[in-house]
């Protein structure tokens, strides 16, 4: 899953090809302002994956054949043409795991 200035964009890979899933439900589409700040929130339950974007709601979901083991990578790209780009910051991020 990226997020960008305008939009979620969020991909499954099946061997070497890379897809983009659909939304199920919810807009997908943002608006930031610069400086951007952004309160996001993803939770993964079975083939169904929900995108809460400042508390908006996305909701993406896999079709039953699709294999829903992946890794999870936390990363973060900024910059321009011209200098070193936008200071950015993550804070309070929580990975929850239930048993």
């Amino acid at each position: 899953m990226f997020i960008d200035k305008t939009r979620i964009l969020f991909l499954m890979s099946r061997g070497p090809n890379v897809y983009g899933v659909g939304k199920t439900k919810g807009p997908g589409r943002l608006n930031f302002t610069t400086p951007a700040d952004a309160d996001i929130v993803v939770i993964v339950k079975g083939q169904t994956s929900y995108v809460s974007v400042n508390g908006e709601v996305t909701e993406y979901t896999l079709s039953v054949d699709q294999d829903t083991r992946g890794g999870l990578a936390f990363s973060l790209f900024s910059g321009t043409n011209k200098d070193y780009g936008t200071r950015c910051e993550m804070s309070e991020m929580v990975l929850w795991q239930p048993e």
